[in-house]
């Protein structure tokens, strides 16, 4: 978002940033919407997504259009443009992933927030059907609900009801706990982990290959897009009809995984 707006400048347009974490329910969302009339904005860009359609519900109302890196909820129709990751294609590059590991002995779990969160529930869906197809039934979902401090314990549960769990994908970028169990029960050589997106905290996980993939999710061009839709709907006039754009996904390997070392003897 900041590289498309710095690009805009020039045309005497400019970002005004507000956190809102925390503060789509309740009272707090009152908040944010006094923020938006107090600043005079023209559109509004979340950026990543939301997941309170009663905060969307009540910005449309009043006008404003909306630009939203979609995911989290079914947007109102009067949303101009949401733009998303291809949750579909997702799910299926880490089956493939899988498949070329361990072939048809694979023994999986897939980490989500929440089946509400729609991206997440499609690369889900989506991992889930890819690896059925081949009659790999095997996969436990599991819901965390955010509840970060509790990962230790959801892993601790599953590792001693699904012993052969040999591979485990996590739909957010939620990862550095499920990287601490994995690191500190000495699991990488059985367990092979693919996460969503990289952050400084990762790296050294990816490193010393305890994540042995992750899927880039390319935020960049997200916000690229839905900044410039923004720009367009509103300087240029441009008509949108409820679009809704998906970017694909990259995985990225890291460089000295070896497959052959997977493979059974």
């Amino acid at each position: 978002m900041e590289e498309e707006f710095a690009r805009l400048e020039k045309y005497k347009i400019y970002p005004v940033y507000f956190d809102a974490l925390g503060k789509f329910d309740g009272h707090e969302k009152d908040q944010v919407i006094k923020w938006i009339n107090e600043n005079n904005i023209e559109a509004v860009c979340f950026c990543p997504n939301v997941r309170s359609k009663e905060m969307l519900d009540s910005i449309v109302r009043r006008g404003i259009p909306v630009f939203l890196s979609g995911g989290g909820i079914v947007p109102p129709k009067e949303i101009i443009t949401t733009v998303s990751v291809d949750a579909y294609l997702s799910g299926q590059f880490v089956a493939d992933f899988f498949r070329c590991i361990y072939g048809q002995d694979i023994h999986a779990a897939v980490f989500l927030d929440s089946m509400d969160t729609i991206t997440q529930r499609k690369k889900t869906e989506a991992f889930c059907n890819a690896l059925g197809a081949y009659g790999i039934t095997d996969v436990e979902v599991v819901e965390h609900f955010n509840k970060l401090d509790q990962i230790h314990q959801i892993m601790e549960e599953l590792l001693n009801r699904k012993k052969l769990i040999n591979c485990i994908y996590v739909t957010t970028g939620y990862t550095l706990e499920i990287c601490q169990y994995i690191d500190e029960h000495q699991l990488k050589d059985k367990i092979v982990l693919v996460g969503t997106d990289y952050s400084p905290v990762i790296g050294p996980y990816i490193a010393n290959g305890t994540m042995k993939a992750t899927l880039l999710q390319n935020q960049d061009e997200i916000g690229r897009l839905i900044v410039r839709s923004a720009y367009d709907y509103i300087v240029k006039t441009r008509t949108f009809g409820n679009d809704d754009w998906q970017i694909q996904s990259r995985l990225y390997v890291k460089p000295t995984f070896c497959f052959k070392s997977y493979f059974a003897e």
